[in-house]
């Protein structure tokens, strides 16, 4: 084993009225690279402290952190394994002297030390690990009217891993937090959290083995104000593009397992004045192609907005994750939670897309605001099989209008919650019988579309589900209202299904439950219908105080490439109808639909979870 440590030297702190020294450098590169195991790590020294005042009440900056570089390399031959791990971390930067009028005057903090770290690992006869973490150095905080520190950087990290039966590559690279702004006057803002992006920073190959490679991007936090503008947070994003085939069939790894993650920092803290900064966005992206077994995983978040003392503010961050898979049986996840803010989350868009002979696709997206907003968290969730080509989409987002089309996709649940007048307008308008069945004061919870489609190879029935779920808060919905759901623009694509099942949960119990095996009957029911459950989240079965749960699942059966269906959803609160169940069975038996399919179902009818498709089912596909 070979281990290199290097420490930089923390900066002096200033003399009187003069700037700290800035931290040093660290370099650390172990030289037996023949070892089994070398570590690297690195660690920047921290900026010096400014001097206080002096004469003229001018104080000291904070000096800069030092900055940090970890390169290992292992290349060596052993049955039990080899190990390649670098950590650099940046120095903090230093804070500012005390000026000596700090309402007037002030300093600014010292930035953070930018750090890199790299690992090689290749070992000819067992297996290999390379990791790299750099972290930057935090930025100073500020005096007075003095900024924030600028947030340290990590930058160009990278990890390769080359081994006999497995080989694993991981990248963890993290920015530094901006500095916190000084208690006085309009400059003394809060600096940026730093931004962290990687793109193909993870690289490996084994010799049809398994190749498993991780990828992690993650934001600073902004720096906090008491007087000024927060920091806001550092954007994120990580792209990985592995395409495993083009390498010589001999170093083709049997299975890829990727990993992509975004992690946008959260905003900084502000003040009854100017409120708390957005949070950073947070982008993932991996597409991974090989000969056997695939499996890709995105997964983004959002940083939270900072803390709020005020009704003006920014929102959570934005998040998307796209991940593709392409191999012989694929497994293809993308997760999106976009950042928690007081007027609402970030957005959340998450698009899973698997190529083979089997498997399955999911996506999920999650967004969620504090608790005085009328829906306080929001999902969206799909599932699919594999055969040939198919596409997972959801989409979750606080306030705006309602969702975009995307029929054609093999599951779609995308979702609107607190939908705007802009958004609800024209859906009543060219849907008559909702807008009467909301009548005049309906609370609109949700705007929402949920489809499913067959793969694109024809092959045995599937089952594709959506679900869309929504924490309401009870404080902003009048008492004695009944939870409707109104269907609206249904289409239809190829022979429709099979069979259909649509269901409505309200705190855990099953509210409403319709089963279809005829085209026409289920157009006809998701076609301008609106249903009153006869279930009221303060005073129906089932009701409950503080917040109530809802879920709204559709699950379709499917049997030719080509069919789909797609339904389109208004969720309210509103005024019951005269007769709940009686109106519910005369508008079914006016549409032909079965009078058996009543409001109310004694148990959670949720559907199981969907399987993936058989390989024996698909024939002979073959990878790109």
């Amino acid at each position: 084993m070979s281990v290199d440590t290097t420490i930089g030297i923390n900066g002096l702190q200033g003399d009187t009225g003069l700037s700290g020294a800035a931290g040093g450098g660290a370099t650390a590169t172990p030289l037996m690279n023949t070892d089994s195991f070398n570590t690297a790590n690195a660690n920047g020294g921290a900026g010096g402290a400014g001097g206080v005042a002096g004469a003229n009440g001018v104080a000291g900056s904070g000096g800069a952190g030092g900055a940090a570089t970890a390169a290992v390399k292992t290349a060596a031959a052993n049955l039990l394994g080899a190990n390649a791990l670098a950590t650099g971390y940046g120095g903090a930067g230093g804070a500012a002297g005390m000026p000596g009028d700090p309402t007037t005057q002030g300093a600014a903090g010292g930035s953070g030390g930018t750090s890199t770290a790299s690992a090689s690992d290749t070992n000819a006869t067992g297996a290999a690990m390379a990791t790299a973490l750099a972290i930057g150095g935090n930025g100073g905080n500020g005096q007075g009217v003095g900024a924030g520190g600028v947030a340290g950087i990590a930058k160009a990290t990278k990890a390769s891993a080359f081994g006999l039966g497995a080989a694993t590559a991981l990248v963890n690279q993290t920015a530094g937090d901006g500095g916190a702004g000084g208690a006085y006057g309009s400059q003394s803002i809060g600096a940026a959290g730093g931004a962290s992006a990687l793109r193909n920073a993870v690289t490996g190959s084994t010799l049809g083995g398994v190749l498993t490679l991780t990828q992690i991007a993650r934001g600073g936090t902004g720096g906090t104000s008491q007087a000024a503008t927060p920091g806001v947070g550092g954007k994120a994003s990580s792209t990985l593009i592995v395409d495993d085939t083009i390498q010589a069939a001999a170093n083709r790894s049997s299975s890829v397992d990727a990993t992509v993650l975004a992690y946008g920092g959260d905003g900084g803290a502000g003040n009854a004045n100017f409120g708390g900064a957005s949070g950073g966005a947070g982008a993932a992206t991996v597409n991974i192609t090989g000969a056997g077994a695939v499996q890709a995983d995105a997964e983004a978040s959002g940083g939270s907005e900072g803390a709020v003392f005020s009704r003006t503010v920014p929102h959570g961050g934005g998040a998307t994750a796209l991940a593709t898979g392409v191999g012989r049986f694929v497994t293809v996840t993308a997760y999106a939670w976009g950042g928690t803010g007081q007027v609402g989350g970030g957005v959340a868009t998450a698009t899973a897309k698997g190529v083979g002979a089997g498997g399955s696709v999911t996506s999920t997206s999650v967004t969620s605001r504090i608790s005085s907003g009328l829906i306080t968290l929001l999902s969206a969730t799909t599932s699919a099989p594999v055969a040939g080509t198919s596409t997972a989409y959801t989409y979750a987002h606080l306030g705006g209008v309602g969702p975009t089309s995307m029929s054609g996709d093999q599951g779609v649940a995308a979702v609107v919650g607190a939908p705007s007048p802009t958004g609800v307008g024209p859906v009543l308008s060219l849907n008559p019988n909702l807008k009467s069945g909301f009548g005049a004061k309906p609370i609109y919870f949700a705007n929402a579309e949920l489809a499913g489609g067959y793969s694109t190879i024809a092959c045995a029935a599937e089952v594709s589900t959506s679900e869309i779920d929504m924490t309401v808060n009870l404080s902003l919905t009048p008492k004695n209202q009944d939870l409707f759901i109104g269907f609206y623009g249904s289409v239809a694509t190829g022979a429709g299904f099979n069979s259909l099942s649509f269901d409505v949960t309200a705190n855990g119990t099953n509210i409403l439950h319709r089963t279809f095996g005829s085209l026409a009957d289920a157009t006809a029911y998701f076609s301008d219908h609106a249903v009153d459950t006869g279930w009221s989240p303060t005073a129906g079965p089932g009701g409950a105080s503080g917040s109530a749960q809802i879920g709204i699942i559709l699950s379709i059966t499917t049997a030719s490439p080509g069919d789909g269906f797609t339904a389109n959803l208004l969720v309210g609160d509103a005024q019951p109808l005269a007769a709940t169940v009686a109106g519910m069975a005369s508008a079914m038996a006016a549409m032909g639909a079965p009078g058996s399919a009543g409001p109310v179902a004694s148990s959670d009818a949720r559907p199981t979870p969907v399987a993936t498709l058989s390989l024996a089912c698909a024939g002979l596909f073959r990878a790109a």
